[in-house]
């Protein structure tokens, strides 16, 4: 049985490298748009006709072609040229297998500089805007997860999409790219939305795509969260956070700061990753790795990157966001969370007597 799962083991640290090549792989294949020249295609292709298609190098495109179909990803038919083509199964995947491998690229962009952040006489963290490679990752993410996060959220907060529908003040604290803000705007044109966010790249970017609708009731500012402007104060009858306490060097002065915006019966929802609070209970557990993974690439060198503590990370748990909140000018009402990984956690403001 020992040597079993010895093996086991063995076998999973020698295919580390070889599954990373195949997620760089899916990153190339989803950022040249090569998926979308064979999906495109309705018969087999040969790399000469992809390469041609896609304004690609037949060379380097056939070595990739290769890693595809070994990862089968990619399926070839035998012949003189061979002929590649994507089975129907496979196609409604590889937009989200894309996704992770740009994500898994990012992460290789930063390894020598997050590996200075490890030594106790190297830097404290790294700025996105060192690297902003990240921003056209999280917006593609953020893009295709939309519709399914914003029904989640609707799902978790009873009561919600009717406030929503007759009209309310909201905003979105981290906004990013601005994709929920709009995607809100949109589905509820009864209700203002408001998208903030730190990053003047996020913030330029949402404000690029803005431009591009016909919507009125949606607007954008780059703001501090750690600081919020006065005129920001009790103005909204609900505030979001999605995915973005985590990141933050000082996560408590921020829900102080979001308390400070909520209307007096507002309600705040932190929408957060999570892993279990027992470390000694996640061995095996592939997305407890891989938020592990995340949260060292990315989310603590954010966090610390302008001079700042480090902050909670990607792989913090429930219990530890509880405790956040039971420290802030926010009362936790309720948590709900439909996936293993991610929790909603309603809050609303403590009376002034509880402060």
């Amino acid at each position: 049985m020992g040597s079993t799962m010895a093996s086991g083991w063995m076998t999973r640290l020698m295919s580390s490298g070889t599954e990373g090549t195949l997620a760089l792989g899916l990153a190339l294949g989803h950022e040249l748009g090569i998926f979308d020249v064979i999906m495109a295609s309705p018969e087999p292709m040969t790399s000469q006709e992809i390469a041609e298609k896609g304004k690609l190098k037949e060379r380097y495109l056939r070595e990739w072609l290769g890693c595809m179909v070994a990862g089968e990803v990619i399926q070839a038919n035998r012949g003189n040229p061979e002929r590649y083509y994507i089975a129907e199964d496979h196609k409604g995947a590889l937009e989200g297998m894309g996704i992770a491998g740009r994500l898994f690229a990012a992460y290789a962009v930063r390894y020598d500089a997050v590996k200075a952040c490890f030594r106790q006489d190297g830097p404290a963290g790294l700025s996105h805007s060192d690297y902003p490679d990240v921003f056209s990752v999280f917006h593609v993410m953020r893009e295709a997860s939309a519709t399914d996060t914003i029904d989640n959220i609707l799902n978790a907060v009873p009561g919600l999409a009717a406030k929503l529908g007759e009209g309310i003040d909201v905003v979105d604290f981290g906004c990013g790219t601005g994709v929920l803000v709009l995607e809100m705007a949109k589905r509820f044109p009864s209700s203002r939305f408001h998208g903030s966010d730190i990053s003047s790249q996020g913030i330029s970017i949402a404000l690029k795509h803005l431009a591009q609708t016909q919507l009125t009731n949606a607007t954008f500012s780059q703001d501090d969260l750690l600081s919020l402007p006065e005129h920001l104060h009790g103005k909204y009858d609900w505030a979001l956070t999605y995915d973005v306490i985590h990141d933050l060097s000082e996560p408590l002065k921020a829900l102080n700061e979001i308390a400070l915006c909520l209307k007096p019966d507002g309600l705040y929802v932190m929408g957060d990753l999570h892993t279990p609070k027992d470390r000694c209970g996640i061995a095996g557990d592939d997305s407890s790795m891989g938020l592990y993974g995340l949260s060292m690439f990315l989310c603590l060198p954010a966090s610390a990157g302008e001079g700042g503590a480090l902050g909670p990370g990607a792989a913090w748990s429930k219990e530890e966001a509880h405790a956040l909140i039971a420290q802030s000018r926010l009362e936790l009402v309720q948590s709900a969370s439909r996936q293993p990984y991610f929790a909603y956690h309603i809050c609303k403001k403590r009376s002034t007597a509880q402060q």
